[in-house]
C-alpha cells in the first residue's frame, strides 16, 4: 500500500506516522538515494537509523526475486505487528518525489532492530546473536570472517565466498553472512584490510534494551 509520498528535494527531511510495524518498506529511488531511513516505534525505540551506506548494503536482504532498477527493498519485522506507534523518517538527496510502500505477508510478532559496528583494519571484530551480518567493507580475497557454528564447525570464509554463499537466500549476490536460521554462534572478521562499518540485524525480543 501507498503509505507516504516524499517530495524530494536536496536535504529534504519527511515523516509520517502509522499504527502498525509493517514487514516490508519498498520504494523506488529514481537513482537518488536517501541520505538516511529512521524506523522507530514508542514501544520499542529505533529500531533503524539507516545512512545511505547501509541502506544499500541491506537493500534486498532475503528477498528472492530480481528487484527493479533502483527498488529499494527493507525487511523491518517478521510479520506486520499491529497497535504500534511508529514513526518513520528519512531525508531525499534530490529533486524528485518517492513514494513510499509498506506491506506484509503475514502477522508477525518480532520487530527486527539494526545498529552499526566499527570493523578497525586488521583487527579481529567479533560478532554475535546476530540475524544477519553485512559487511560491504568486505573487498578483496583477503578479506576474510571466520564463521562458527553452534555444532562445533569453524569455517573462514572470504569475501567471493561469502557472496555466492547469499544466491542461497537472495537473487542478488551480497555481503552477508545470513543466521535467520540461528546455526552461527559467533563470527570474528579478520584480515580486513580497510576496517569501516559492519551493519548487524538482530531480533528485537521483549525486554530488551
Amino acid at each position: 500500500m501507498l503509505i507516504f509520498t516524499a517530495p524530494g528535494g536536496v536535504g529534504v527531511n519527511f515523516q509520517f506516522n502509522m499504527t502498525y510495524l509493517p514487514e516490508f518498506i519498498t520504494f523506488n529511488d529514481a537513482g537518488n538515494p536517501l541520505n538516511n531511513l529512521r524506523v522507530e516505534t514508542k514501544e520499542e525505540g529505533v529500531l533503524h537509523d539507516w545512512p545511505a551506506a547501509a541502506i544499500a548494503a541491506i537493500n534486498g536482504w532475503r528477498h528472492a526475486g530480481a528487484l527493479a532498477a533502483n527498488q529499494v527493498f527493507m525487511r523491518i519485522a517478521n510479520g506486520k505487528i499491529p497497535n504500534r506507534n511508529v514513526t518513520i523518517s528519512g531525508q531525499t538527496s534530490a529533486i524528485g518525489a518517492i513514494n513510499i510502500f509498506t506491506f506484509s505477508d503475514n502477522t508477525g510478532t518480532i520487530p527486527y532492530k539494526s545498529t552499526t559496528a566499527q570493523i578497525l583494519a586488521l583487527q579481529p571484530t567479533e560478532f554475535t546473536d546476530f540475524a544477519a551480518l553485512f559487511l560491504p567493507n568486505l573487498v578483496t580475497v583477503n578479506d576474510r570472517i571466520e564463521v562458527t557454528f553452534h555444532d562445533g564447525t569453524t569455517e573462514v570464509i572470504d569475501v567471493v565466498e561469502l557472496q555466492s554463499l547469499s544466491t542461497i537466500y537472495q537473487a542478488a549476490p551480497a555481503i552477508v553472512l545470513d543466521n535467520l536460521a540461528g546455526t552461527i554462534k559467533k563470527a570474528v572478521a579478520v584480515d580486513v584490510a580497510a576496517g569501516g562499518a559492519a551493519y548487524v540485524l538482530r531480533y528485537y525480543l521483549p525486554g530488551q534494551s
